[in-house]
């Protein structure tokens, strides 16, 4: 999981250093990662070492507040033009918000603490203090499976 926050340009080596020293019985999933994220999906579309916010939870959180509004399994198209009317209209007060320079989403606290220990490593990988495999390997100890 940590290998989405390596530099782009050391992905594929480090990737082959992982997978050469891995147990032979891994090598399935191997294959699969290599085909599923290094040839369907483009590498930039899932590497998260420049990028700051690296969850879809704002997503998931606007698909399960819209379908606690909309709340009906065969709703009709009225009842969904309303909730799309109310969404919009709830869109440009957090637009506002966002215009007045107010914080929209609350962190918390414990993800704000992983953050700034991946930020801590990031920045020692960056000053030379730890190698490639070191920036690895900090990070996997601060991700959740």
């Amino acid at each position: 999981m940590a290998l989405g926050f390596v530099p782009i340009r050391n992905v594929s080596e480090l990737f082959q250093q992982i997978w050469v020293n891995a147990q032979v019985e891994l090598n399935p999933l191997f294959i699969y990662f290599e085909q599923q994220w290094f040839v369907n999906v483009p590498l930039e579309m899932w590497n998260v070492y420049e990028v700051d916010i690296r969850t879809n939870n704002s997503c998931e959180g606007w698909h399960n507040r819209f379908n606690r509004a909309v709340n009906k399994h065969h709703a009709n198209i009225w009842h969904i033009l309303r909730c799309i009317k109310d969404e919009q209209a709830s869109t440009e007060v957090m637009r506002n918000q966002m215009a007045a320079g107010q914080d929209l989403v609350k962190e918390r606290r414990q993800y704000k603490a992983i953050k700034a220990r991946i930020q801590r490593i990031r920045d020692r990988y960056r000053a030379g203090t730890i190698d490639l495999m070191g920036l690895v390997d900090g990070i996997s100890h601060n991700l959740k499976v």
